[in-house]
């Protein structure tokens, strides 16, 4: 468990148990790893927890919301960083170009949703400066259920590429 000043005072930070390893395994791979969904930036939470513009990013996003909201219940934060970080999961249906959506198929996401998966390696997965956080804030500490690069894409629910126009790409597909 780690500490993040947000106004005057300490918060506790922690990843749940059964978070850890998926994040290890999917996001966390290593800053030599240039693949979708990878962080460039650290190799562990902990680097990213540590890292002096994260300190400031994210306590001020808490700040805020402690300040507006009360800062209890189920938060998403989105941190923009002054560098690339890592690689983009997804790519809007605004990007494509002519053709691109032939080299793309439907798949599951979990149980409750679907979007259309490139073909590995079709198109390299952009770099990215934001960092996606789903967090549940409660008694002064801060619980991370999920972290990864890229801008929100929101709750993993239904056809995304049709409700949100989001295409995707497979953890092992290259990053630019």
């Amino acid at each position: 468990m780690r500490t993040l000043i947000v106004g005057s005072e300490e918060k506790s930070v922690c990843v749940p148990h059964h978070q850890r390893s998926r994040l290890d395994t999917q996001h966390f791979r290593g800053v030599d790893q240039k693949y979708a969904g990878n962080f460039a930036a650290w190799n562990t939470f902990l680097e990213f927890l540590n890292d002096p513009e994260t300190q400031k990013l994210l306590g001020e996003e808490v700040s805020i919301i402690c300040e507006d909201e009360g800062g209890s219940g189920d938060y998403r934060i989105n941190l923009k960083y002054s560098r690339n970080v890592g690689w983009e999961s997804t790519l809007e249906v605004g990007d494509l170009k002519a053709g691109d959506d032939a080299h793309a198929h439907q798949r599951m996401i979990g149980k409750n949703a679907c979007a259309k998966f490139f073909e590995q390696g079709y198109i390299d997965a952009p770099a990215t400066k934001w960092v996606t956080l789903s967090v549940t804030l409660n008694n002064g500490k801060i619980f991370v259920q999920t972290i990864y690069p890229g801008v929100d894409i929101g709750r993993l629910n239904g056809d995304l590429t049709t409700k949100k126009g989001l295409y995707f790409f497979d953890f092992n597909n290259p990053g630019e």
